[in-house]
């Protein structure tokens, strides 16, 4: 039997863009968890070891790519948890990238703004915090606002925004439905 016949027998798969997703699973890509875990190790070490504008800006970068991920994802498992139709749109995608993005910038430049995100991150800090005093024989801690860093210029950072609903819009929207057609992997030419 030739080559061909042998492809015409084999049912084509699709590509990877184009494969069976399941609610919330863009945040498990590589690229969320590396910005997610850079977000972390920098608030939690780098910044205190090394403070300045390269740690403060690396801070913003990684946490405007990964928020608008979270939103999404939060979303479809809301949508998947209440038996509704649960796979995100690209309007799905922009609205949480614009919502990222407005709330980065009026926090970044607006001081009531910044002093309300500054005690709501402390509020969902306490749970934690309170725990770990309780376990060290400590009394409970008040609830401590974290230090917000009012500078303008962290807006240029807004662009991880952009990055992150291009990549979602790569990720989450099936190549049909955005008038592609279905790429077939290389080892299905053969």
């Amino acid at each position: 039997m030739n080559g061909l016949n042998a492809v015409s027998d084999r049912q084509p798969t699709l590509s990877a863009a184009t494969r069976h997703r399941t609610p919330g699973d863009l945040f498990l890509h590589p690229l969320p968890i590396a910005a997610a875990t850079t977000l972390a190790i920098n608030d939690a070490a780098l910044k205190a070891t090394w403070p300045g504008a390269i740690t403060g800006k690396l801070s913003d970068i990684a946490g405007l790519f990964v928020f608008p991920i979270i939103l999404v994802c939060l979303t479809e498992l809301l949508r998947r948890a209440t038996r509704r139709p649960w796979q995100i749109s690209d309007v799905g995608i922009v609205a949480a990238c614009v919502v990222t993005g407005v709330t980065f910038t009026v926090v970044k430049t607006v001081e009531w703004a910044s002093t309300a995100y500054a005690t709501s991150v402390g509020a969902l800090r306490w749970p934690l915090r309170a725990t770990d005093q309780l376990i060290s024989g400590n009394l409970i801690p008040a609830v401590v606002p974290i230090d917000v860093v009012r500078d303008p210029t962290d807006i240029l950072a807004v662009v991880a925004v952009v990055a992150a609903g291009l990549w979602m819009h790569y990720n989450a929207i099936p190549q049909l439905r955005r008038g592609r057609r279905p790429e077939l992997h290389h080892d299905q030419l053969r």
